[in-house]
Parts: structure tokens; sequence; C-alpha cells
């Protein structure tokens, strides 16, 4: 929100710098502009600095690193050249580089947390209506929150099961596709075992209450598939390890052109080439675009009725 706020109100100055501002306005909006960028700098850019920084303690590549120097370097010779009223300055490019890249990574976040949400079949176990047998025989409706083990619950046609049961009834028909993918409706016996999410196709039918919640089959499988983690998935690790071959070229080719600028004594040129060869060349295609679509496919899956328990295999 900051970097979204600083950018918005630089580029106002920025624009009008271009348009041809004279060089009394010019000063004053590039010294607006350079008071915008430090928040930018200090604490919205603050994440990926300090990524920057471990992977540089762990000696490992990260896509933050070709970031964080783009932007320390861009914040760096914009201020140098602000300072001394000579040359261009590139305060709204830096704010609009930081602002993008969380951008993306939040959409990324809420798509990864969209697509490893179980909200719609996890709500079976919440207050949910159930009709429980009293120890009278008789039939009261009850939250199933308000179920125990050992409890025995009676079951209507088309009623989904939500919690393990045992079959008490002499024998009934139930469909268990959310849980083997079986379209075909499975005969059960007495004392028989009925998984979580089975749909009952019987007028009626006794069961016995033997796990719930996450003790259950389906409630196992939930905790599995919250807890996956697509920065496993195959396609993400293979993104990541070319992203690393993809940050040492672009750090390689910044430190010739900076051997170069300081060889031909045109170092602003060497920086300013140098930016432009950090800012472009970032891997983020690998690293953002990549979950993206691992987190959009899972989600389509979901759509479809299908939930992803494990990305690895």
């Amino acid at each position: 929100g900051i970097a979204a706020a600083a950018m918005s109100n630089i580029m106002i100055y920025a624009v009008s710098n271009y348009a041809g501002a004279t060089s009394g306005y010019s000063q004053l909006f590039d010294t607006i502009s350079f008071a915008f960028c430090l928040p930018v700098i200090f604490y919205s850019a603050k994440p990926i600095f300090k990524n920057c920084i471990s992977a540089f303690k762990l000696k490992a590549t990260s896509v933050d690193i070709p970031l964080a120097m783009a932007i320390g370097l861009g914040f760096c010779l914009s201020t140098f050249n602000f300072v001394r009223a000579n040359g261009p300055v590139y305060f709204d490019s830096i704010t609009t580089l930081v602002f993008l890249i969380l951008l993306s990574r939040y959409f990324v976040k809420v798509l990864t947390r969209k697509s490893m949400s179980t909200k719609g079949i996890s709500s079976l176990f919440l207050n949910t209506g159930v009709s429980k047998v009293s120890a009278d025989n008789s039939v009261t409706q009850v939250y199933s929150r308000e179920i125990g083990l050992g409890d025995e619950i009676i079951c209507t046609e088309d009623e989904r099961v939500i919690f393990d049961c045992e079959l008490i009834s002499d024998s009934a028909l139930f469909l268990n596709t959310i849980n083997t993918g079986e379209s075909t409706p499975i005969l059960k016996h007495r004392k028989d075992k009925i998984d979580a999410g089975a749909i009952c196709i019987e007028d009626q039918v006794h069961l016995k209450v033997i796990e719930i919640g996450t003790k259950t089959k389906l409630g196992r499988n939930l905790e599995a598939i919250e807890s996956n983690s697509i920065s496993k998935n195959p396609a993400t690790l293979w993104a990541q390890s070319r992203s690393k071959y993809f940050t040492i070229v672009i750090i390689s080719i910044s430190t010739i052109l900076l051997c170069y600028g300081a060889y031909t004594g045109q170092m602003q040129l060497a920086f300013e080439t140098i930016l432009a060869v950090l800012s472009v060349g970032c891997p983020c295609a690998f690293a953002i675009a990549t979950p993206i679509v691992v987190a959009t496919r899972i989600n389509k899956l979901k759509s479809l009725g299908s939930y992803v328990k494990n990305e690895s295999s």
C-alpha cells in the first residue's frame, strides 16, 4: 500500500518533468519525488533486501539479488544525480518496480492460499444438522459439534456422512466419490466402516460414530491438502533451478559492464546500462509465473471437483 501511494504521487511529478517543467519546478518535483521514494526504499523494499542478504550469507543465488541490486543502484544513482542537480533520476521507475514486484507476490500468495483452501468441504465438519439417536431410541436434531464418539446417528437419502462411522443397519448403499473418485455406489454391511464424506442413497440408515473431525479419513486428507506446498511442486523446483543460472548470468553481465565502464571512463553510462540489465533481466518469470500457473491449475481441478492431496506425486 505504501509503495502504491508513493508511486502514484511520484508519477504526477515525473510526468510533469517529462512534459518539460522548467529547471526550478523540475528540481522541486525531484525533491518531492525523492521524499516519496524514501519510505519505499527503506520500508516497502525491505523484504527484497533481506532476502538478498540472506542469499549472500548462505552463499546461494536468489531472484531477489538482481532486484535488490537494481533498486539499490537505481536509488543511489538517482540520489547522486539529484544532489548535484545534473543527470536523470529514476525515483518513479524504482517505486514502480518495487510496487509491481510486491503486487505480483501478493497475487501469488492469494492464489496459493486459494489453491490450498478446503473451505468448501471442510465446512462439512462445522455446524451441520445431525439426527442423533437418544438412549430411548428417539431421534433429535442436534449440531454436529454436539456429537461424540460412540453416539448413534441416522442418515437419510442424499445426506452426506460427516463422521467415520460403523454401520448398524443390516446393509446400505453409499456413494463414496469424494474419497475414492468412484461413481458407482458401494454396498456396505453391518459393522462395515463408512468414511466421512460418503453420501447415503438409502431412505434411512443407522450409524455409530467412531471418528470425528481431523481424525476421520476425510479430515486427514484435508489436512494434507492444506499443508501442501506449491514451493515443492516439481515445476516450481525446476523453475527455481533454472532461475539460479539466469541470476548468475545477469550478475556476470552487470560485472562485465561495470569493468568496461571503469576501463573506458564512462561510469555514468555503465551504471545506467547495468540498471537496465538488472531491471529487465530479473528472472521473475521463473519465480512468480510458475507458482501462479501451478496454483491456477489446482484451482481449476477444484472447480471440477478434484482436490490435489500431494503435488509432488
